[in-house]
């Protein structure tokens, strides 16, 4: 089963390559002021690494990215994606005592309503409604 490819948005160069890497080695230089010499390797194999990330825009979340192309009004949400996702991690990671049993009814009741939808979009059934009231 396949999903929708997403490529992530590059920022636009106003540098040249030659001058973007001119500033990258200075920007290097300047961090390395706050790290002992004796970790100055591993720090610039790290930088390698970081730079070419640096290139691209951050992105949504995979799962707002879904909600959306599920063509969900996240914006319109009752509970933040945000908040779902921090639920669903603080059950996940054993910080039980961190989620409010009254926030955790809503958000169970929501999800199971998303669910429903998803459902019928894979059926390909777009005719639905989204009950927001969560009471």
């Amino acid at each position: 089963m396949g999903g929708k490819k997403t490529t992530e948005p590059k920022f636009t160069d106003i540098l040249t390559q030659d001058e973007k890497i001119e500033n990258y080695n200075k920007a290097l230089s300047i961090l390395l002021q706050t790290v002992p010499k004796e970790e100055h390797c591993d720090f610039e194999n790290k930088w390698k690494g970081i730079i070419n990330k640096l290139e691209y825009k951050p992105i949504k979340s995979p799962l707002e990215t879904f909600l959306l192309n599920q063509e969900l009004p996240i914006d319109d949400f009752p509970i933040t994606v945000g908040d779902l996702k921090k639920i669903r991690d603080n059950l996940t990671h054993g910080s039980i005592n961190k989620v409010k049993p009254t926030k955790l009814e809503k958000a169970n009741i929501f999800l199971y309503r998303i669910a429903g939808i998803l459902i019928l979009n894979l059926l390909g059934l777009k005719d639905w409604e989204l009950d927001m009231n969560l009471k």
